[in-house]
């Protein structure tokens, strides 16, 4: 499906309309005659579905779900969109934009703190699976201090000492007071450095989980239930997991200027559905759902600095973060900056 996504998206807004005032006869057929015939049919919402499953419904393109939030910026509340809402794209005419339009069909139901007895039902913004899938679980450290206190253990060996570790295999890992049998473990990758503006902070790859089976004299054994990646002896053990919020709405940043660590896959440049890693966290004010538009300089005085593509953050560290490319145009490259 060829959808005019520029057109579209520029003027796309929501509203909400309630059950007993759905409007009438809302679909202009004369417009994009494309986005016209998914508009004919109204979705309803079930429970499991995202707003990558309803983007991907009416736009094509399950990656366009953050753009339709970041135009609609007076839209605040994160429990909009609920299983059994009716869901309609049509076009007004009036105002030259679409909308989705949502009719509630279940009425919401308010307790004296003013939240919705249905806060738990909402739809998530994304599928937490495709992301850990395509880009993977990161987690930063700010020092190596910080990595060392969060690190509760090593991987010793495996029990059969094979080469190759990952699921099904049993581990040894060094004892910790912290840890104990039946306890879930997460392994990381050894840390690499970084070094950006005259500092070094330190990343590691969650590639695997693990089930503490067996208290030993001077080790435990695990039971790697999961691996992302092949497990290496110099992986390390932690009992923290990196949590990914699925609750977030993609808004415009209030931070300002800022600048790529890292591009990924040992590439020069990057592109769309990639993610990167940029130079500010949340100490700086960046909030997961921030959105920014990536800028190429100018080549030189003749030429002016442009956007080229928009990055979402998913994961805000203290002073860095990591962001998802949703939109590009042409390739995006380390001396890009975000804005």
């Amino acid at each position: 499906m060829n959808i005019n996504f520029k057109t579209a998206l520029l003027a796309l807004s929501i509203s909400i309309t309630p059950l007993s005032t759905i409007a009438g006869d809302i679909l202009n057929m004369d417009t994009n005659p494309e986005i016209s015939q998914y508009s004919e049919r109204p979705y309803v919402v079930k429970k499991g579905d995202t707003l990558w499953d309803i983007s991907k419904h009416f736009l094509g393109n399950a990656y366009f779900w953050p753009e339709i939030w970041y135009i609609n910026s007076q839209i605040k509340n994160p429990h909009l969109i609920y299983p059994g809402d009716k869901l309609t794209l049509y076009y007004d005419s009036k105002n030259n934009k679409y909308i989705l339009n949502v009719v509630r069909l279940k009425e919401e139901k308010w307790n004296p703190e003013g939240k919705t007895t249905e806060a738990n039902n909402y739809i998530p913004a994304i599928d937490l699976n495709k992301i850990r899938q395509e880009i993977g679980e990161l987690k930063i450290f700010d020092s190596f201090k910080e990595y060392e206190n969060t690190k509760k253990s090593k991987i010793l060996s495996e029990r059969n000492n094979q080469i190759l570790i990952g699921s099904g295999d049993i581990i040894h890992i060094s004892k910790h007071a912290d840890l104990k049998k039946g306890d879930i473990v997460y392994i990381y990758s050894k840390p690499l450095e970084i070094k950006h503006n005259n500092k070094t902070i330190y990343e590691s790859e969650k590639v695997g989980k693990a089930l503490v089976t067996k208290e030993l004299n001077n080790s435990m054994e695990a039971l790697v239930q999961y691996s992302r990646k092949e497990i290496k002896e110099d992986d390390w053990i932690s009992d923290k997991n990196i949590k990914l919020s699925d609750q977030f709405i993609p808004l415009k940043n209030t931070v300002g200027k800022t600048d790529i660590i890292k591009i990924y896959e040992n590439r020069h440049y990057t592109g769309k559905y990639q993610h990167i890693l940029i130079d500010k966290g949340y100490a700086q004010g960046i909030k997961e759902g921030d959105v920014f538009e990536i800028i190429e300089r100018a080549r030189n005085e003749d030429h002016e600095d442009f956007s080229k593509g928009r990055v979402m953050v998913y994961k805000n560290y203290e002073n860095t973060s990591y962001g998802l490319i949703y939109k590009s145009d042409i390739e995006i490259h380390k001396d890009d900056y975000l804005k």
